[in-house]
């Protein structure tokens, strides 16, 4: 991670929120603002794990989770913009 300028707005959290996939040091590293997780509800491996969901709440990362929705970016070329739509019935 030291060799890389991580920063970015927007994190895609890794393997649908499994606990190893986004540690406190990455999550500095990026310094997102806005998290996406994509996760099925009710699935067999818990994802996401609440250490991870925890973690983005600590660093006041606004979360959007797909079970709630379609998650829809765009951006001006100053700022991000997202989006979610409910889930369709």
């Amino acid at each position: 991670m030291n060799d890389y300028d991580l920063n970015a707005e927007v994190l895609k959290i890794g393997n649908h929120g499994f606990n190893t996939s986004t540690s406190p040091a990455f999550i500095k590293a990026v310094n997102p603002i806005y998290a996406i997780l994509s996760y099925g509800t009710d699935n067999q491996h818990g994802h996401p794990h609440g250490d991870v969901y925890d973690r983005l709440m600590e660093s006041e990362i606004d979360a959007s989770s797909t079970p709630n929705g379609t998650i829809e970016m765009s951006d001006d070329g100053r700022r991000v913009y997202i989006n979610q739509s409910p889930p369709t019935p």
